[in-house]
C-alpha cells in the first residue's frame, strides 16, 4: 500500500535556507517537491524531508530525490554495520 505523506522539503545553503511543499512516497522513499528557486545559492549543506508530524528524513546528498534508509552491510571482520544509504536502488551512491 503507498502511503504519502505531506511535509516540506528543506535545503539548507550556506546562504540560506530555502523551505518548499513536498509529498514523500513511504513505499519508495521518492520526495517529490514544487520547483524552488535557489539563484544566489552555492553551497549546498544538506536537504531534510519534514512531515507534518516534525518527524525528519534527511534526503540523499547524490540524487536529491528520495530519502535515506537503514541498511546493513558487512563490515570489518565478521560483523554488520548499520549504514544510512539511499532508498533508490539505482542511485549513483550505490556505486
Amino acid at each position: 500500500m503507498v502511503m504519502i505523506q505531506k511535509g516540506n522539503f528543506r535545503s539548507v545553503w550556506d546562504e540560506g535556507i530555502v523551505i518548499t511543499p513536498a509529498t514523500l512516497d513511504t513505499d519508495t522513499g521518492y520526495v517529490e517537491t514544487e520547483s524552488m528557486d535557489a539563484n544566489g545559492f552555492e553551497h549546498l549543506i544538506d536537504e531534510h524531508f519534514e512531515d507534518e508530524d516534525g518527524d525528519e528524513h534527511e534526503v540523499c546528498d547524490v540524487c536529491h530525490e528520495y530519502i535515506l534508509k537503514t541498511a546493513m552491510v558487512d563490515g570489518i571482520g565478521s560483523c554488520l554495520d548499520e549504514v544510512e544509504v539511499c532508498s533508490n536502488s539505482n542511485c549513483d551512491s550505490h556505486e
